[in-house]
């Protein structure tokens, strides 16, 4: 049976997760998890680009599909609270214009553009039916990666209008390239709107982050139930 490989950035985004007696845990290792209930792998992989690929990459030695969840900035002043599917991801701070690229595209790799995708349109269609039937609206977004916290409207804006996202945040684009470009398996994003990106994001976070992985949790508890492990 097809394994999925969970990935959460920080232990607060995933106590809920790890808390919730449904999924039956064993810790395999530091900060990861194997659930007796479920095809599932759990890894905490701590914050940023580097750290994510490496536990992306991990995962994949026994995992055919990469989840990564977690909370995000809106960069489209949506509530915060809002649930938001990502397949589509760029990664803003690869900046390599004097070398001749635009900005999100790294050198001399197989990239043709900035836009990252790692999932199939079957699956993306499946898991779309899924979510439509969660209790909460889940709406399609597309996110831009950097290794730093955006908390600026107008550095926001700018990140919006260059490569149209929706949301930012410090992991997604890194896991999507690794899946997409080095050990070819699907990739999507659950994410949890904490903030609007501005200069108030970084106390709402660690206020709303409680309640973010306590949605998440029962989003992938919905997606498992609803046939996600058989993808």
């Amino acid at each position: 049976m097809p394994r999925t490989g969970i990935l959460i950035a920080t232990v607060e985004e995933a106590d809920a997760i790890i808390a919730n007696p449904k999924y039956r845990w064993r810790a395999i290792g530091v900060s990861s998890y194997e659930s007796d209930a479920y095809p599932m792998t759990l890894m905490v992989s701590g914050v940023g680009k580097a750290f994510s690929a490496a536990a992306a990459a991990m995962l994949a030695r026994n995992c055919d599909l990469i989840v990564s969840i977690g909370t995000s900035g809106s960069i489209a002043l949506d509530p915060v609270g809002s649930l938001k599917v990502c397949y589509g991801f760029f990664e803003h701070d690869m900046r390599a214009e004097a070398l001749g690229f635009p900005r999100g595209i790294t050198p001399l790799s197989p990239m043709t553009g900035p836009l990252i995708e790692s999932c199939p349109p079957t699956l993306r269609a499946k898991i779309n039916r899924m979510l439509a039937d969660f209790r909460l609206p889940v709406e399609e977004a597309r996110a831009a990666t950097g290794d730093q916290f955006v908390a600026g409207a107008a550095e926001a804006a700018g990140i919006a209008k260059e490569f149209g996202a929706n949301l930012v945040d410090m992991e997604c684009a890194a896991i999507a390239k690794v899946c997409r470009y080095l050990i070819a398996r699907p990739f999507f994003a659950l994410r949890w709107v904490s903030d609007n990106a501005d200069h108030q994001a970084g106390g709402e976070w660690s206020v709303l982050v409680e309640s973010a992985a306590k949605e998440l949790d029962e989003l992938l508890a919905h997606l498992l139930d609803s046939g996600l492990a058989n993808f």
